[in-house]
């Protein structure tokens, strides 16, 4: 029957180890308890893998832990929902708590109606302010310009399936608000209890408050996450104010280790060149005196190739480069990325200068926008396939290491039972040795017996007399029956 179905409660922490025992505490007393909570420690610096670690003792039926590195409240639900066996999911704050009731109610609504995808609530706030918000009936609120309910809600986890979860490049704030928005452009039906089902944590300092502070350029990115929703008024306005905090170059440079670094006015002529002329193969520029090799990243297959091709340039100035793969803030982290899917460390150092692109047109910025979405996503899903491939091999040679202390252990046993086996052999031998010995020591005590009493017999004259020779006789044979 549906209502015994799994309720996945996905708990994201990074430092707030102070408040994430009350949290769980909050899911573990569910009034509906066929749940399982997992705690996502996004790299905390404090002690939230102790406190987490504590609590699962406390219910090791119902509490998992994730640790990863810090990647964000976007990948740290992400990574929660995608562990979570649960066909609903919850997703909470570790600052914040469930009412009692929370799931049951919840729960209890989404079947009753069979075409309900998302099931939110109002909270009671307490911290720094008690006030209240009970939120909008969905049909009355517009999810493009605001968000319709709060991050904490009661969603089908095929709705997270389906919307490909939350964004990466929404890390800064308003991931929530942007993942509501991609299940309203997925057809997915909302259903508003207008009851205090949690306990919302205020406080002078927190993401949303961060969030508000950058609303102007969050909100832009939500626009260019779903430009087919607003207007192109909307979207021309949403590029003018990314390009304010992102610098979207045409061509990215990068320089190998141990090769001259290249004046500015260099590097510009190039770019210039390179914004009218893709080069496929190598070029070779002479430019103020200068003998530069040009590659183009996309065509270089493996670190193999680099290593040739650094190798036969050994004294010459040697650049690379690439057409829309980066955002500048993050050249420092980044990996090369080809068209063939696969990946290379950088091994120098990405050239500071970058040209912003000139182009005015929105569709042209639209596309540059969602070249990086799209690498991002790129970067992530081989991370996670990477860490999925890990914790699979690690699965696997657990398995087989125990497998191989089971085959040992059974050997030992039958080694230590065939040792026993010979030493009590070995004790049963000694024991007839003995036992041979001793007999072996009787017979020698009859024998020298016997020769006492023949030497005894023989050193008596009697052999003179017939009657004394009988007599002799008798005593041998005597002896001979009674030692034979």
């Amino acid at each position: 029957m549906e209502k015994y179905d799994l309720v996945s409660i996905v708990i994201p922490c990074y430092n707030q180890a102070q408040f994430l025992e009350e949290s769980v505490q909050s899911a573990v007393i569910q009034s509906y308890q066929n749940i399982e909570i997992i705690i996502v420690n996004d790299g905390s610096t404090d002690n939230t893998q102790e406190i987490s670690e504590g609590l699962q003792k406390k219910h090791p039926e119902k509490i998992h832990i994730i640790n990863q590195e810090n990647m964000g409240l976007s990948e740290a639900r992400n990574s929660g929902i995608r562990e979570a066996s649960g066909k609903y999911i919850v997703s909470m704050d570790s600052d914040d708590k469930l009412y009692e009731t929370m799931v049951e109610k919840c729960i209890t609504t989404i079947q009753h109606h069979n075409d309900a995808d998302i099931v939110y609530t109002g909270y009671q706030g307490f911290g720094i302010s008690d006030r209240i918000n009970m939120w909008k009936p969905f049909e009355q609120t517009d999810p493009l310009y605001a968000t319709p309910c709060s991050s904490l809600a009661f969603i089908k986890k095929k709705v997270w399936e389906i919307t490909g979860g939350y964004k990466y490049n929404m890390m800064e704030g308003y991931e929530d608000w942007e993942f509501w928005i991609n299940a309203y452009k997925h057809n997915m039906k909302f259903i508003h209890i207008p009851e205090k089902l949690f306990f919302y944590r205020i406080k002078d300092e927190s993401m949303v408050t961060n969030a508000m502070k950058k609303d102007a350029y969050l909100k832009a990115k939500i626009v260019m996450n779903h430009p087919e929703l607003y207007t192109t008024h909307q979207v021309k306005k949403s590029i003018e104010e990314i390009q304010k905090s992102e610098d979207l170059a045409d061509v990215y440079f990068y320089i190998p280790k141990n090769k001259p670094k290249m004046d500015t006015k260099v590097i510009q002529a190039i770019n210039d060149y390179l914004s009218v002329n893709y080069i496929s193969d190598i070029s070779h520029f002479t430019i103020a005196n200068q003998n530069i090799e040009l590659y183009a990243l996309d065509n270089v297959n493996d670190k193999k190739t680099i290593k040739n091709i650094l190798k036969k340039t050994d004294t010459k100035k040697v650049l690379f480069y690439t057409h829309m793969r980066y955002e500048v803030k993050s050249l420092d982290n980044c990996h090369f990325a080809w068209k063939d899917g696969d990946m290379i460390e950088s091994q120098g150092t990405f050239f500071p200068y970058v040209f912003k692109e000139t182009r005015e047109d929105a569709k042209s910025q639209l596309l540059a926008h969602r070249r990086l979405e799209k690498y991002h996503e790129y970067i992530f899903d081989k991370l996670n396939n990477l860490q999925r491939k890990y914790n699979n091999d690690q699965n696997n040679a657990n398995k087989k290491f125990n497998d191989l202390l089971k085959k040992y252990d059974a050997e030992l046993d039958i080694a230590n039972k065939k040792f026993n086996d010979l030493d009590q052999k070995h004790y049963d031998l000694n024991q007839k040795h003995y036992d041979l010995n001793q007999k072996h020591y009787d017979l020698n005590q009859i024998y020298n017996d016997l020769m006492q009493s023949l030497s005894d017999i023989t050193k008596v004259k009697t052999f003179k007399s017939p009657l004394k020779k009988i007599s002799a006789y008798k005593k041998i044979l005597a002896l001979y029956h009674k030692y034979r």
